[in-house]
């Protein structure tokens, strides 16, 4: 448990440098635990943009030709023509 407990004492300066001491007094702090984890947005009132459901469904579009072509050739292996 000392080596571990030495290990973090050595890499807290290393740290502090790489990141800025602010940072890792926010996440040290109770302060990062008191924030709340909703989002700003309700998602019962989120409007999606009309860009973003034409990404979505072309992205749906792909997955259900996979799942058709899927399909198919497992329907084909088993039916024997």
């Amino acid at each position: 448990m000392t080596s571990l407990r030495r290990a973090l004492q050595n890499a807290l300066p290393l740290a502090e440098h790489a990141c800025g001491s602010d940072t890792l007094r926010f996440f040290g702090s109770q302060e990062a635990h008191r924030k709340a984890a909703s989002p700003e947005t309700p998602l019962m009132h989120y409007k999606a943009t009309q860009q973003a459901t034409s990404s979505i469904n072309h992205r749906i579009f792909y997955v259900n030709v996979v799942a058709m072509v899927l399909v198919y050739d497992l329907g084909s292996s088993m039916l024997d023509f």
